[in-house]
C-alpha cells in the first residue's frame, strides 16, 4: 500500500521546506521526472474542482516509465476545506482509502487542526501528519525554541554563533522562520570558511530592519556609548511621533534590568559569572517557569545581570525617572522633541 503524507501548520516557510524535502526523498530532484506528478494551487482563491479532478486522476492513473510515482498536491489553500461537502470530498476520499501500492501522496497546506474530527479521521486512516506551527511570543518556551532553531540552522553547516550574535539575531530578525533562514544563509556566505559567526558579521550583513537599528540604539545607551546612540538616532528619528517608540524601548530595557534583581534572588544567585546560567539544575525551569532569566540565552542573561548589578537598583530607578520626565515633556509639547531625546541620551550615558 502506498503512503499518504500531510504537511500542515501556519509556518509557511517550514511547511513548504519540509514538503519539498519529502518530495525529493520520495521522487527525486527532477520535477520533470515521469515518476512525479504535481498539482499546484497557485493562489488561495483557486477553485477546488480544478484541484480535485486532476488529483484524483493522477492517483488513479498507473505509473508510466517508472515502478512507482509520487502525486504531490502542492500549496492546498486550506486543509479544513477537506471537511466540507463539494469537490474536496473526492480528495478526502482518496486520502482515507487504501492507496495503490505503486503511489505515494503528499498534500501540503495550512488549516489542519489536530483537535478536530478531520485530523482524527486522517490519522485513523493511516495518513502521516506533520505540523509546523510558527512560534508565538506568548508561548512559554518561545525564546528557547527560537534559539534552538537558529543554532541548529547554523550548526548543520559546521559553524558556531558567537553568543552576542545569537541574541542580536533573535532580537532583530523576529520569529519568522523564513526571515531567519534568509539571514543565516547570507551569514554563511559572508563568513566563508570561518567556523564562527560573530556579532560584527551580523551587523555587517543582516538586513538593517527598524528592529535591528532599535536593538543597537538601546544597547548603545545602556552601555553608555553616547556617540553611537546619537548616530543611530539619525536613522530612527524622522518625525516627532517616533519619540514614543524610542522612549518606550529605553524604558522597557531598564525595566527589564530592574526585574533581574528579584529574578536572581529567586534563583539563589548573589554574584553572576559567565557560567552562572550554564549549569542550573534540571528542575529549575519547572520550579520557576516565570523567571525572566530562564528565557534568555545563558550569555545574554549573564551580560544583562552584570550590567544591572553594575548600575544598581537606585541608578536604574533614576534613569527610568529621567525617561518618564522626557516622555511627559515630549507629549505635552515642552520643547523640541529631538533635542529632548538627545539630552536624555547624554544624561543616561553619563550617569
Amino acid at each position: 500500500m502506498g503512503n499518504v503524507y500531510i504537511i500542515s501548520g501556519n509556518d509557511d516557510y517550514s511547511r513548504k521546506k519540509r514538503a519539498r524535502e519529502l518530495a525529493v526523498q520520495l521522487g527525486g530532484e527532477d520535477v520533470d521526472d515521469p515518476g512525479i506528478e504535481i498539482i499546484t494551487a497557485e493562489s488561495e482563491t483557486v477553485k477546488l474542482d480544478l484541484l480535485a479532478g486532476p488529483f484524483v486522476e493522477a492517483v488513479e492513473t498507473p505509473p508510466f516509465l517508472s515502478a512507482k510515482k509520487l502525486v504531490w498536491l502542492k500549496n492546498f489553500p486550506d486543509l479544513d476545506l477537506l471537511s466540507k461537502s463539494g469537490p474536496a470530498e473526492a480528495i478526502l476520499k482518496i486520502l482515507c482509502a487504501p492507496v495503490p501500492e505503486d503511489v505515494d501522496i503528499i498534500v501540503d497546506g495550512p488549516g489542519l487542526d489536530l483537535r478536530k474530527t478531520l485530523a482524527k479521521n486522517l490519522k485513523a486512516a493511516g495518513v502521516q501528519i506533520e505540523m509546523f506551527q510558527a512560534l508565538q511570543t506568548t508561548d512559554r518556551n518561545y525564546a528557547e525554541s527560537r534559539r534552538q532553531t537558529l543554532e541548529s540552522m547554523v550548526t548543520s553547516h559546521g559553524k558556531q554563533l558567537e553568543p552576542k550574535a545569537v541574541q542580536y539575531l533573535l532580537d532583530t530578525v523576529g520569529g519568522n522562520s523564513a526571515n531567519l533562514a534568509n539571514e543565516v544563509e547570507k551569514l554563511l556566505l559572508f563568513t566563508g570558511d570561518s567556523p564562527y559567526i560573530t556579532l560584527a558579521d551580523c551587523q555587517a550583513v543582516t538586513s538593517r530592519t527598524p528592529e535591528a537599528v532599535g536593538w543597537e540604539f538601546t544597547s548603545a545607551v545602556t552601555e553608555g556609548n553616547a556617540s553611537r546612540a546619537l548616530k543611530l538616532l539619525d536613522l530612527l528619528f524622522t518625525k516627532d511621533s517616533d519619540a514614543i517608540g524610542l522612549l518606550s524601548s529605553l524604558s522597557n530595557e531598564y525595566q527589564r534590568y530592574s526585574k533581574l534583581f528579584p529574578a536572581l534572588k529567586e534563583l539563589g544567585i548573589t554574584h553572576v559569572t559567565p557560567r552562572s546560567f550554564d549549569n542550573l539544575p534540571a528542575d529549575v525551569k519547572k520550579r520557576f517557569p516565570d523567571n525572566p532569566l530562564l528565557g534568555y540565552h545563558p550569555f545574554r542573561a549573564y551580560k544583562m545581570c552584570e550590567a544591572a548589578q553594575k548600575l544598581g537598583g537606585y541608578k536604574i530607578a533614576e534613569k527610568l525617572a529621567a525617561i518618564r520626565e522626557t516622555s511627559c515633556a515630549a507629549v505635552s509639547g515642552g520643547g523640541n522633541v529631538r533635542i529632548l531625546i538627545e539630552q536624555l541620551i547624554l544624561k543616561l550615558c553619563r550617569s
